[in-house]
């Protein structure tokens, strides 16, 4: 039995107790953290370059978690390709600023 999370992204069987809380613990509590981490490091710091590091440091967070759930099968993609996840992981960490902001 497959099930659908998302538009383009689905688990592949709901088998496994772990699959699906995990997809929730990423989608609803690592996301948001990881944003909350990138926008309050870039407002207390003044440095373009330590700004610069906070985002490519919490993009490579969000980047690797997303492949990890690749890597363990608990996700996989349908007409979905990598760089459609990074640009949505860069609207993610920007939105953050302008929510605040």
């Amino acid at each position: 039995m497959d099930g659908r999370i998302g538009g383009n992204i689905q688990t592949k069987s709901f088998n496994h107790p772990y699959i699906f809380p995990a997809y929730l613990l990423y989608r609803d509590a690592i996301i948001p953290l990881l944003v909350l981490i990138f926008v309050n490091g870039f407002y207390t710091t003044k440095g373009l370059r330590i700004r610069a590091i906070y985002f490519f440091i919490c993009f490579i967070c969000l980047h690797a978690m997303e492949v990890l759930l690749l890597q363990y099968k608990i996700i996989e993609y349908l007409k979905w390709k990598w760089l459609f996840s990074a640009i949505t992981n860069v609207g993610y960490l920007m939105m953050g600023l302008f929510i605040v902001h």
